[in-house]
């Protein structure tokens, strides 16, 4: 099953595997619903199964190569716990090939992200990964880069003139969460969004959110406020959105999880209580749902397997051999108040 899977160019239906593997439909299921638990695969937006972060971790594994890579740069988009994840993640898998870790902090800064690029070029490391401020503006530093031989790689969000990019399926993420509010809501309801910048992740969940949600007329986004990805920005679209509003959403949808919080932080200044949907599965969103908070469920990312599965396509551009995938999308899982017990955050 694995196999046809991860052979498969477009995921698979049921229907599709239990033929391939020779056996019945139901046990096809049985054995589908126990993969996709151990995220070994994962659903599709439209229904069908695809690898899962699991499988092209060990992937990513079983084809590296260990030569040394001596000297990396990383350059994040700002200070997060998230950030922070990748950058501990990526060290590891640095110094697993005896290398070091060099790691810039933008601030979401365009022209400092150029600059760290720059600084990486001139400090002559041999691979750069990018969480990029921006989907646009890096071109010139890309093209630096590029002419200095050194392959640059983004993770979390897509950006113009990158040799690679591995990211969440975004748009799968943005499908989950309009299904969990639709269930949430009995196919009725008014959903408001607080978005964040211009970055792919954004735009990405938020498509997908609204693709879902065109079959369901039930549900309608009443109002969408951007943000600055972080929980002060969050809880200030919130407040902002909340005075247009002539009546108070049914479900807020908060673009990640630290605006999550940030949405939380407001609606409890106004003594509100409204289910809160997220992305990223991060401590605070187990700790919340625990506890008994707002937020309904966090689509969980995978920080750790990105920066990992960059750093791999890294060195494999600088041995000459490029990506047939130029993009690489990692599948979610979900986490409800129901999982968040068994639920180990990154």
């Amino acid at each position: 099953m694995l196999d046809a899977i991860a052979s498969s160019t477009d995921p698979l239906t049921l229907s599709q595997i239990a033929r391939s593997a020779a056996i019945p439909k139901s046990t096809t299921q049985q054995l589908l619903r126990e993969l996709e638990s151990e995220r070994w695969i994962a659903q599709s937006s439209r229904g069908g199964f695809k690898i899962g972060p699991r499988l092209i971790e060990l992937a990513a594994l079983a084809r590296r190569n260990l030569g040394v890579v001596r000297r990396v740069g990383f350059s994040v988009a700002a200070d997060s716990a998230y950030y922070r994840a990748e950058s501990t993640a990526l060290e590891d898998a640095t110094q697993e090939r005896g290398g070091r870790l060099f790691v810039r902090n933008a601030a979401g800064d365009l022209a400092a992200q150029r600059d760290d690029i720059g600084q990486f070029v001139d400090g002559r490391v041999e691979v750069i990964i990018i969480d990029p401020v921006s989907s646009h503006g890096l071109e010139s530093a890309a093209a630096h880069a590029r002419a200095a031989g050194i392959p640059l790689v983004s993770v979390n969000g897509r950006t113009t003139g990158v040799d690679a990019a591995v990211t969440t399926d975004n748009v799968q993420a943005g499908h989950l969460i309009a299904r969990l509010i639709s269930d949430l809501l009995g196919g009725t309801g008014r959903v408001a969004v607080i978005g964040g910048t211009a970055i792919t992740a954004v735009a990405d969940r938020i498509v997908g959110l609204e693709n879902y949600l065109r079959d369901i007329p039930g549900v309608r986004i009443v109002g969408m406020e951007p943000s600055l990805n972080t929980t002060a920005s969050g809880q200030a679209s919130t407040q902002k959105l909340l005075d247009k509003l002539d009546e108070l959403p049914d479900a807020i949808f908060g673009i990640n999880d630290p605006v999550s919080q940030g949405i939380e932080e407001a609606l409890t200044e106004r003594g509100i209580r409204i289910p809160i949907f997220g992305v990223d599965g991060s401590s605070w969103a187990r700790e919340n749902m625990l506890a008994g908070g707002m937020l309904h469920a966090s689509v969980a990312q995978e920080p750790g397997a990105m920066v990992r599965t960059a750093l791999e396509l890294a060195v494999d551009t600088r041995e000459g051999n490029m990506p047939t995938n130029r993009l690489m999308q990692l599948a979610t899982t979900v986490v409800t108040p129901e999982t968040a017990e068994e639920y180990r955050p990154w």
